[in-house]
């Protein structure tokens, strides 16, 4: 659920997932990007209001 919960992210911003962590010159590194979802301190999700919101935080909330 968490990875299609990722694809709807991709879906619904039309961005990579988590791109919102990073900048323009990719600063922020893929390891760290999986530390902080092992912490638990980032899932996919949608912007606020969107139709899919819902849906994204279903997906991955199980893991919370």
């Amino acid at each position: 659920m968490w990875s299609f919960a990722g694809i709807l992210e991709c879906m619904a911003t039309h961005r990579n997932i988590y791109a919102r962590m990073g900048s323009e010159d990719n600063t922020i590194r893929k390891m760290d990007l999986c530390n902080q979802v092992a912490a638990r301190k980032l899932r996919p999700e949608a912007p606020e209001g969107h139709f899919l919101e819902q849906l994204i935080l279903d997906c991955a909330g199980w893991y919370y």
